[in-house]
């Protein structure tokens, strides 16, 4: 009897639990449950102290009631925990990529860049034979600063590898064009062609430490990625002298920010143009 009690205890407290997860949420079914133990444990009670058939035939009617729901919620839960388990198993597949622009401040300015994310993220999926169907690029989050002090900030979550190479990929063009736009020697404009071959090296770098090893011997599709993959980097970039890549803060020091923000815009019309490498 005594381990009965104490059972009976338990179910109750794990009970009370779970009901506050839900708390502010309707939860008929955990309450009845709840006040279904409270009857059969007060039940249990008056037979331990009488044992007569009257106390019996009470307990018996209490017992009918909760076994069933018992076993119904544990069927539940237990539904719900494989559920989420393989849930959690897919998630191994998927990664997370967040931006922050801290510039942009115009509506058109941000649909663009969002565009060029997208564009960028499936041109990787095709290299990678990835299908983009299956690994859609899923937007998170969207946050705007005022428009005075500007800001934009894209989580987004997509394909492990190729979220990957894409944030790497963001990485490695800015401290580029940083290095490049920032210098305030303007007399030798950085050309489409130094812009597309450097979109290559990073490119097929990445590929291969990301394990997309199967499309490095095609060179010209990796040339024809590159420009395009080119395009939407400078997309993104272009007028944002600070920029945050999954936390890392990438930025143009404060003197050169207003010489980076004129050479780098100059780019936007320039890599909207075919242009081939070996040009």
């Amino acid at each position: 009897m005594g381990q009965i009690f104490h059972e009976a205890i338990e179910i109750q407290h794990t009970l009370d639990r779970l009901r506050s997860f839900f708390d502010g949420i309707e939860d008929r079914a955990l309450t009845e449950l709840y006040f279904q133990c409270e009857r059969f444990y007060n039940a249990f009670e008056l037979f331990a102290r009488s044992s007569d058939d009257k106390t019996f035939a009470g307990l018996l009617l209490e017992a009918n009631q909760i076994y069933p729901n018992l076993v119904m919620i544990r069927h539940v839960f237990s539904t719900f925990q494989q559920v989420l388990a393989q849930d959690k198993e897919m998630q191994p597949e998927l990664n997370q990529l967040s931006l922050f622009f801290q510039q942009t401040k115009v509506y058109g300015t941000i649909v663009d860049k969002l565009a060029s994310l997208e564009r960028a993220y499936l041109e990787v999926c095709s290299l990678g034979d990835i299908l983009a169907e299956t690994f859609p690029l899923q937007v998170i989050k969207i946050e705007t600063a005022a428009h005075d002090s500007g800001g934009l900030w894209i989580c987004v979550r997509g394909e492990k590898r190729v979220i990957d190479v894409l944030g790497t990929l963001v990485g490695r063009f800015a401290n580029f064009l940083f290095r490049r736009l920032s210098t305030g020697n303007n007399e030798v404009p950085i050309s489409d062609r130094v812009l597309a071959t450097q979109s290559l090296v990073n490119l097929t770098d990445e590929l291969e430490r990301g394990g997309f090893s199967n499309i490095l011997d095609d060179e010209a599709r990796l040339q024809k990625s590159a420009l395009l993959i080119r395009r939407e980097l400078v997309t993104l970039l272009a007028g944002e002298p600070v920029v945050k890549i999954n936390g890392e803060q990438f930025q143009v020091d404060q003197p050169d920010r207003p010489n980076y923000i004129t050479q780098s815009l100059r780019l936007l019309p320039q890599c909207n143009s075919a242009v081939q490498l070996n040009e």
